[in-house]
This record gives structure tokens, C-alpha cells and sequence, in this order.
């Protein structure tokens, strides 16, 4: 008998929500468990800046009478304290009871960090490192390449790069196979029967849970292959800003340095790139990280506004370190949508780039990966003891 027209594409339809079927949960075995360990990993990072800070009270500073020393002078103040160190950047606040930080080029000891630490703006004297900088920047370490070290594992960063793949495909096929009857009814999307028990209850939070906190998934996936892969990297900036292109390939190429000559930056020239910030945005600014300057080459800057929607909505300025002249700069308001995303690629992974209410979703939705992971393992075990049972 001849199959009519229009059951055909029920047959392949019902086909291929069977594939996708099996193949979330078999993925779902795989990676669960790393996104689940991913997930409450991002968690405890969510609101690390504040834990430090509240933890940190040498992050704060007695005000003082006297002056506050010129970026000249707190160099070399450094460099007495630390003379084997090299000094990469020097963060400077505009709040008078804020200490300074000091960015040092990190150590084999160090992993995979660059040690900040806080100064003294009056005195120049070396305040430590946050409370706590060492456990976040592990705890880091383990999100991005599932070591604890602190180093880079490229082993780590492919296991969570395709596990961050695979939390696309689940978001996209669970919103395949979960598509309400009545997708415009939002029940039928933010509620969930906790009456129910055993196999339907798992069920349930497994759907309800992945509607809600799907669009997050997404943007935290895309965003964390940034961190992951080169070639995705190169082909975002390819998509979102073709003309960063050149620039970025550039900037991935390994540099070296003889250490003897990195010792000897010049960093007689940083007052007069400060005095061309201060001057160019005097009261609006919040807190200006220089990044001293390699060889000729322009003091790179970023600036960060009383104004700014986030803290890493940078202006970003280069400066003539001998003359003070401005020789380029990207404000942060100013940035068209591809390169803003490009400039945002952390604070969106974060969910900072929106406020706190988004940082707090964000909080919740990575705390919710282990959810997924033990209902999915649940089903996969009610399911596989059922087979055997008939």
C-alpha cells in the first residue's frame, strides 16, 4: 500500500527526535560530569572581585597628609622592593583611600598568573596580594583547563572546549525535543509540577530548568570557546570586526624577550602618560591601568569612567610615552555592535556586562549545571533499568 504525502514527515520527524534523543543522552553521559564541575567552578567565581575585596583590607589605605607619589616614583619604590621583578603595569585610583596595584610578570611558580599587588599610593611601600587571589586564580585555572596548578594543560583546554560544544548542542536539541504544545503560553516554559515523584519529577526539572536557563547556556558557551580555541577566536573577529582581523593574528604570535633588557624598561616617561589621562578625562575617571611600554612602541592605557556600565567597559588609549600625545584610542561608547561584543566577550561570559541581575542569573544558571547532569543520569538509569525488567 502506498504510504500517503503526509505521514512521511511525521515518520522522519519522529526519526529524528529519536537521533537527537539518543544522542543528548549520550553526550550527557560524557561531559556531564565536566560541566557539572565547569559549572560550580563559574559559580564560585561570580562574585570574586567583591570576596577579595571584602576580605582585603589591605586594599584600603589611610589617607594621608602628604602627597600622593608620582607613577615615576612608585615604580622605583617597587623596584627597590622587588628588584628581580619585572613590573608590566601600574593601576592607579582615583579614590584616595583605594591602594594602587602593581602587575609583575609572573613566575613558573605562579602558573598562570600575573601577580597583582597592591601599593601604597603615599608611601610606595607593597600592601600583598588580595585575600584569596591564589585560591581564585586555581579555581580559574580548573574552569579553563581542569588543572589546579595554575598552568595551562592543553589536554584540559580541548576537554572543556568540546564540553562547552557540547552544552550548545544540549541547549539547542533539549529546546528541540521539549517544544510545548503551546509555545506562547509562558506555563508552559517557567512552570514545573513539583507534585510529581521517581521518573517524572526528574523529567520535569530536566525540561522546566533547561527552558529557563537556556538562552544563559548559550551565551556562556559561545562566549567560553573564545578562551578555547584559536580558530574560533580569529573567526569571531573575522564575523564581528574583519578589519581586527590582521591585528589579532599579529598579537597571537609568541613574543620573547631577553629578561635583561625587559629589566630595563623605560619607565621614566609614565608621569607624562598619566599627565595626558588625568588631563583628558580629570574628574570622570574612576581608575586607569598603564601597561608600561615594550622598546618604542606606545603606552597602551585603559580607562575606566565614573560612568562606565561595567567594570571592564574600558576606554582603551595609546600614548606617546616620551611626548604624551595621543596617538589612538577606542572609547567604549563609541564601539559599533561587532567589536563591542569582541570587547565584552568576559563580562557577557559573566553576565557583568548587563548589571547585576544578569551576574546573579548567571550565579543561579551555573549552580543549575549539576542539576542537569544528576536528573539526566537519573532518567538514564530508570530507563536502562526498565529494559531490563521487560
Amino acid at each position: 500500500m502506498k504510504q500517503s504525502p503526509g505521514r512521511r514527515p511525521f515518520k522522519e520527524r519522529l526519526q529524528l527526535r529519536r537521533a537527537l534523543f539518543r544522542l543528548h543522552g549520550l553526550l550527557g553521559l560524557s561531559a556531564g560530569l565536566v560541566l557539572a564541575l565547569m559549572g560550580l567552578s563559574g559559580a564560585m567565581m561570580s562574585f570574586e572581585d567583591e570576596i577579595m575585596a571584602a576580605l582585603s583590607p589591605q586594599a584600603r589605605v589611610a589617607v594621608s597628609t602628604r602627597a600622593l607619589l608620582a607613577p615615576d616614583a612608585l615604580l622605583a619604590r617597587v623596584h627597590e622592593q622587588r628588584p628581580q621583578e619585572l613590573i608590566t603595569a601600574l593601576k592607579i585610583e582615583s579614590d584616595r583611600e583605594r591602594a594602587y596595584t602593581v602587575t609583575l610578570k609572573r613566575r613558573p611558580a605562579d602558573g598562570g598568573r600575573n601577580p597583582r599587588i597592591y601599593l601604597d599610593p603615599y608611601t610606595g611601600k607593597l600592601l600583598g596580594e588580595s585575600t584569596g587571589a591564589g585560591v581564585f586564580a586555581r579555581v580559574r585555572s580548573f574552569h579553563r583547563y581542569l588543572t589546579l596548578s595554575g598552568a595551562k594543560s592543553e589536554i584540559g583546554r580541548h576537554v572543556t572546549g568540546v564540553s562547552a560544544i557540547c552544552l550548545i548542542f544540549f541547549a539547542l536539541s533539549g529546546l528541540y525535543l521539549r517544544w510545548p504544545k503551546h509555545p506562547f503560553d509562558w506555563r508552559s516554559w517557567l512552570c514545573i509540577d513539583l507534585s510529581l515523584r521517581g521518573g517524572a519529577l526528574y523529567r520535569a526539572l530536566h525540561r522546566g530548568m533547561g527552558g529557563m536557563v537556556l538562552l544563559f547556556y548559550l551565551s556562556s558557551a559561545l562566549t567560553g570557546l573564545w578562551w578555547s580555541y584559536d580558530w574560533y577566536r580569529q573567526g569571531m573577529v573575522s564575523l564581528l570586526a574583519p578589519q581586527a582581523a590582521d591585528a589579532l593574528s599579529d598579537k597571537s604570535r609568541p613574543r620573547t624577550m631577553p629578561v635583561a633588557r625587559a629589566r630595563t624598561l623605560n619607565t621614566a616617561s609614565v608621569d607624562t602618560v598619566w599627565a595626558t589621562v588625568a588631563a583628558r578625562y580629570g574628574a570622570r575617571l574612576d581608575s586607569v591601568e598603564i601597561l608600561l611600554p615594550r622598546g618604542d612602541g606606545p603606552a597602551r592605557v585603559r580607562v575606566l569612567p565614573k560612568d562606565a556600565s561595567h567594570d571592564r567597559a574600558f576606554d582603551e588609549l595609546r600614548i606617546n610615552p616620551r611626548s604624551g600625545v595621543l596617538v589612538g584610542k577606542t572609547l567604549y561608547a563609541d564601539l559599533p555592535a561587532g567589536p563591542w561584543i569582541l570587547a565584552n566577550m568576559d563580562p557577557i561570559h559573566t553576565g557583568a556586562v548587563f548589571g547585576l541581575t544578569s551576574r546573579v542569573l548567571v550565579f543561579l544558571a551555573s549552580l543549575c549545571l549539576p542539576l542537569f547532569t544528576l536528573t539526566g543520569l537519573l532518567l538514564f538509569v530508570r530507563r536502562r533499568r526498565a529494559k531490563s525488567m521487560r
